[in-house]
């Protein structure tokens, strides 16, 4: 982008990509321009907050250009190139009028070849003219309730020649013209995240830029719990507080207690996982607050409580008095500890370990997004996460684990799996535990969990599950080309560790815990309620006929 000239050549305006070290500049021109287009308003936040804003939301997350003239800042653009929305367009006073604000317009409408909507207060006259004379259109207004001034503002549209931009703009009632639907929203890039990414060149899932298969071997569940919620792995004394922290509020009330003791004993797990959080919900002592810090605190309490409701609810349902969680113990040999009243071998907590660090998070899933659209109304944490965990029971998503191990005991002896596999094939029934969305070349967590389920077969001395598991994954891989997912290693573990099936999927809701929490903060830091459109496919419109005609 360097050199790109002003558009009408009065100014040599420079255009580059901005850097965090942008954000105080950008902060300048923000305040200036804003004082100079609406004198008698004013603004609500501080240079230094907005400053803070930009470094901590808009610079990482959206496509900035800087515009400069002779090496000093004097305009910039951002957009959510996800959604085609200009969030901010401002030129330092002085240079308005020059050129600069086109330049960084051409250069927004290149990166959002599908077109853009903008937002502009009505009092901002000279804006109005400004996009009107660069193609916008107004299309409607939006609540006043969603800027600072109070006064609802105005949707504008641009859309460039052959594209209809009302496909695509979540702003825009539906048009006539049937939209392109992506069913199941494959290939829709809903927003922006910073926790975690399929690295296409290394087909590697990684959390904040470190890969998982990394983090498995190297660290502990709680160090992966932080950098999920902190952008960073701890040093030695932020982890110790960290787990000091969550250990200390992993007691649920007795109030709890006696909710549970009454759920159906038949009543799966996953059901009383779902309402032991909604629950919990309500006795939270911040339970209306949803700041930032208040929902960080939340996400904690939840990753500390949530393993003794899932063993105080599987306890019940077998007849057994509640195990109380020692502070002392860790993450791993707390969850053994509350549900199988026992500590296993340290071999069998670092396989558990493992599992938990791979399962913790994993872009926009299913689960994952319902955390995030429930999140984008205004609720609550509590609110977000049992939504997420309703998500997740489904055997399309969560509940896979739980079918890979009963599809192993239904095969039952390797003899008899490469036969079992072909009358799978032969009814064109589906196989549990294979093929993923976003992996087309295998999944880059199997390897890391089909080591650790080898080493827990070697634990307990029992190698049947693993050898059908190896016998089943050749002959797909052979016959269909169809790799395996976390599901297909991370059942037999499970089993082999002596958990009962019905008990894997809570397990998996024990460590999503961390990732669904880090995108409803991430929702929430830079929210947008999420409100795509639907194409109509019933009746035309038509006159109610009276009951006697009916």
């Amino acid at each position: 982008m360097a050199g790109a000239a002003g558009r009408d050549g009065l100014d040599a305006a420079t255009l580059r990509p901005a850097g965090p070290g942008d954000a105080a500049a950008l902060a300048a021109i923000h305040h200036a321009a804003r004082a100079s287009a609406a004198p008698r308003f004013a603004e609500p936040w501080s240079r230094a907050e907005v400053a803070a804003w930009m470094a901590a939301v808009l610079l990482p997350r959206h496509r900035v250009w800087v515009a400069e003239i002779a090496g000093a800042a004097v305009g910039y653009a951002a957009l959510d190139p996800a959604g085609g929305v200009l969030l901010h367009l401002y030129v330092a006073p002085g240079f308005q009028g020059r050129g600069v604000g086109g330049s960084l317009l051409d250069q927004a409408k290149a990166a959002a070849p599908g077109g853009l909507a903008l937002h502009v207060f009505q009092r901002n006259l000279a804006a109005r003219r400004f996009y009107g004379r660069h193609g916008f259109r107004a299309a409607g207004c939006r609540d006043g309730a969603a800027n600072e001034e109070g006064v609802p503002d105005i949707l504008c549209l641009w859309r460039p020649p052959a594209t209809d931009l009302t496909r695509g703009a979540q702003t825009m009632s539906e048009t006539s013209e049937k939209p392109t639907i992506y069913k199941g929203l494959v290939g829709v890039y809903a927003d922006v995240s910073a926790v975690s990414k399929v690295m296409p060149e290394t087909n590697s899932l990684t959390y904040r830029g470190y890969a998982v298969q990394d983090l498995a071997e190297n660290c502990s569940f709680e160090e992966v719990a932080y950098l999920l919620w902190e952008g960073e792995l701890p040093n030695a004394a932020q982890l110790e507080a960290f787990k000091q922290e969550t250990a200390s509020q992993r007691e649920i009330s007795p109030a709890l207690h006696r909710v549970i003791r009454e759920f159906p004993k038949d009543a799966h797990p996953m059901d009383a996982i779902r309402t032991a959080v909604s629950f919990l919900g309500l006795e939270d002592p911040e339970a209306g607050d949803v700041s930032h810090d208040a929902q960080y605190r939340k996400a904690k309490r939840l990753f500390a409580k949530i393993p003794t409701c899932i063993g105080a609810a599987y306890r019940a349902s077998r007849g057994l008095d509640p195990v109380a969680p020692n502070p002392a113990h860790s993450f791993a040999e707390n969850v053994f500890n509350v549900i199988q009243g026992r500590v296993p071998e340290k071999e069998v907590l670092k396989s558990f370990d493992v599992s938990m660090i791979l399962y913790a998070e994993h872009t926009f899933n299913a689960s994952t997004y319902t955390a995030r659209l429930v999140t984008s109304s205004g609720a609550d944490m509590h609110g977000a996460i049992t939504a997420g965990i309703a998500s997740l029971k489904g055997p399309l998503h969560g509940g896979a684990n739980e079918a890979v191990m009963h599809m192993l005991k239904e095969v039952g002896d390797p003899a008899k799996a490469a036969a079992w596999l072909h009358g799978r094939f032969d009814h064109k029934a589906l196989v549990m535990g294979f093929g993923h969305r976003v992996y087309k070349s295998g999944d880059s967590r199997v390897p890391t969990m089909k080591k650790y389920a080898e080493k827990m077969a070697e634990v307990v001395g029992d190698r049947t599950w693993m050898e059908i598991s190896r016998i089943l994954a050749a002959e797909m891989l052979e016959k269909k080309n169809i790799h395996p997912n976390l599901d297909f290693p991370a059942g037999p573990a499970y089993y082999l560790m002596g958990f009962e099936i019905p008990l894997f999927t809570p397990i998996f809701v024990a460590s999503r815990i961390t990732g669904w929490s880090a995108h409803v903060l991430e929702q929430q830091a830079d929210n947008r309620l999420i409100r795509p459109l639907s194409w109509y496919t019933g009746p035309e419109q038509r006159p109610v006929p009276p009951l006697a005609a009916r």
